[in-house]
């Protein structure tokens, strides 16, 4: 590019964002802009040449698929980033498979759009560098990742292959003080070794907390015993951080052989290179994941609303059948609960739902879901469970909250039951839609039987 300015096309519809933007790029960068108010048509832009794209494509009235597939046919490798109001994630995800290098929502502070322009920067000269076009692939890929699995197995093959290593291992802690690592994959380590990191992580949680710089050469002396099965005697290992503990951490480690501090030192620029901008594609991913989260909680409870009900569920299901093991259902009515309702209020009756689904939390594992289904409604899905399993869980959760003393402002308590059915796949039924309809009707006979039950489908007994 030389001395020449960066040609930057900015549409935007609303005048305030485009005075922003214009004033943050003319301060800091040469840039020679040209702005519209709406997406132009292609005959529009054809005649023009630009090295960065700017837009905000979910105005009302416009066509941004139309608008991407045209510049894509224009400009093939032309950054496009969509600076939008918009956090559907499905709409940001629709635009990176068509194409656009990266997005930023509004309302935006100036530190946010210069870290954008700078990744757009970058995007544009890949795309003239050999060198730094690989990196920039990787980049593309780590941006269409919507889940934290995914991302960190692109990000760690790349860095073996830059590493020559055949041996990697990834840690990942999320967000929050009191969370701790966990072994997220691995490459070329034996089940032992895995079983044997694993369990040092319960027994000994702090050994990855260690401090370390972004990327750390460790000598087999240094290593954490569990570490010793993935190297032997005379071998390194090298450590790779990325995030941090307020948006989750991932700490990637990759075994280099007896291999010297030589044969690495000249490629870790390239690592950290590409370190530079995964960071910020991670952190736009965390960012993402807990939007899409809230979207799929429930405002009182924090537990999975019906809206993420079906599409989790039939993904449970597909595991289910892969990986041949039953899936067991929980549907849960708390007995008389618009008794309670009309004696307490609404808002006592508020507070003992919350209470109820921490009572769910506490009594289930990792990897069982919980949702509200409606009301005083909760279904609970129980992977790898199978009927006499789900049974024992249910009765579990049962005497739990009768026995749990849930108060009145007046500090009077109030005592509860709940009702159960239990269902499971593919034993009683064959698709989502009867497990769940199995385990309503189970939950319905204990209902009109006793209450305070948990009765099984198919089975005349019940337990209470």
């Amino acid at each position: 590019m030389g001395e020449q300015p960066i040609r930057v096309l900015l549409i935007e519809k609303e005048h305030v964002y485009r005075v922003m933007a214009r004033k943050i790029l003319t301060e800091h960068y040469d840039v020679d802009i040209a702005e519209m108010a709406q997406l132009p048509g292609v005959n529009e832009i054809k005649n023009d040449t630009f090295d960065i794209i700017l837009t905000d494509p979910f105005q009302q009235g416009t066509d941004f698929e139309e608008f991407v597939s045209e510049v894509r046919t224009l400009y093939p490798r032309i950054p496009i980033v969509f600076i939008t109001k918009t956090r559907e994630p499905e709409s940001i995800i629709k635009g990176f498979r068509m194409g656009i290098t990266d997005y930023l929502f509004k309302p935006f502070q100036e530190d946010d759009f210069k870290r954008m322009f700078q990744r757009a920067i970058f995007a544009l000269h890949s795309s003239q560098s050999p060198a730094l076009e690989g990196i920039f692939q990787v980049c593309q890929q780590l941006n269409l990742c919507r889940s934290i699995d995914r991302f960190f197995y692109i990000l760690v093959l790349f860095i073996a292959k830059i590493l020559t290593s055949k041996k990697a291992i990834v840690f990942f802690k999320a967000p929050g003080k009191d969370q701790r690592f966990e072994l997220l994959q691995s490459i070329g380590l034996s089940r032992e070794a895995e079983k044997a990191i694993q369990q040092s992580l319960i027994q000994k949680p702090d050994w990855l907390m260690q401090k370390r710089e972004a990327i750390t050469l460790i000598d087999h002396g240094d290593m954490p015993p569990p570490m010793e099965m993935v190297v032997g005697e005379q071998e390194k290992f090298v450590f790779v951080i990325l995030g941090n503990d307020a948006i989750g951490k991932g700490v990637l480690g990759f075994d280099m052989g007896p291999r010297s501090r030589e044969f690495i030192v000249p490629v870790v620029p390239k690592i950290e290179e590409l370190l530079k901008e995964s960071r910020i594609i991670f952190s736009n991913l965390m960012e993402f994941l807990k939007a899409r989260e809230i979207a799929l909680k429930d405002d009182l409870t924090d537990l999975y609303n019906m809206r993420s009900f079906q599409r989790l569920m039939e993904k449970e299901l597909r595991e289910a059948d892969k990986g041949k093991y039953p899936v067991s259902v929980l549907f849960m009515d708390i007995d008389d609960f618009k008794m309670v309702n009309d004696t307490y209020g609404h808002l006592i009756g508020s507070k003992i739902l919350q209470e109820v689904a921490e009572i769910l939390k506490k009594n289930l594992r990792k990897g069982e879901l919980i949702f509200r289904y409606g009301g005083d409604e909760f279904v609970v899905v129980l992977p790898a469970t199978n009927q006499e399993q789900a049974k024992q869980i249910g009765e579990r959760i049962r005497s739990g909250i009768a026995s749990h003393p849930f108060q009145s402002c007046e500090r009077e308590n109030i005592r509860l039951t709940v009702s159960m059915g239990v269902a499971t796949y593919p034993d009683q039924t064959k698709s989502f839609k009867e497990l769940l309809e199995t385990a309503d009707k189970a939950m319905y006979h204990g209902k009109k039987g006793t209450k305070n039950v948990v009765y099984v489908a198919g089975e005349s007994k019940k337990t209470s």
